[in-house]
């Protein structure tokens, strides 16, 4: 989870340092940093955490498996729901400037993104190996998958 969530926090902060070269985004990171970094980096970093626990405590899914992790997918995962959410938040800003304010904003589009790729993830279905998914209904007794060997 981790590894999710620093690959999402990436994304924000490039998002961040992305409005540095010019002349105006100095001067706004001078002036309003606490308020960009919380814009940029907190904000979603919080809501992500957030939507990503209740997530996985309604339905567990494989790659957030304590047993047998996939580290590299989960970065690119965490890289992906931050560049969904990013996006989503550039279109939210741009439609509902004037009725909504940033951190809302921010908000909604990061527990979206955060959702829709924790939706897309396999579950981890009673009976199955955590990481291989074989049926271990049969072979239970032995303690370990028969196919890849993670122990129960």
């Amino acid at each position: 989870m981790i590894r999710f969530l620093l690959s999402f926090a990436v994304v924000g902060t490039g998002l961040l340092v992305w409005n540095l070269p010019s002349g105006h985004g100095r001067q706004l990171l001078i002036d309003g940093s606490p308020r960009l970094m919380t814009l940029f980096i907190f904000v979603p970093l919080l809501s992500a955490w957030i939507t990503l626990g209740a997530a996985l405590y309604v339905r567990p899914t494989r790659l957030f498996n304590t047993k047998a992790p996939p580290k590299l997918v989960q970065v690119f995962l965490g890289f992906s729901s931050g560049l969904v959410s990013m996006i989503l938040a550039v279109c939210g800003t741009v439609l509902l400037d004037r009725t909504l304010g940033d951190i809302p904003i921010m908000i909604l589009s990061s527990i979206i993104g955060t959702s829709v790729i924790v939706r897309l993830s396999r579950t981890i279905r009673p009976g199955h190996c955590a990481r291989c998914d074989y049926d271990l209904r049969s072979s239970i007794a032995f303690g370990r998958c028969p196919e890849c060997g993670l122990a129960l």
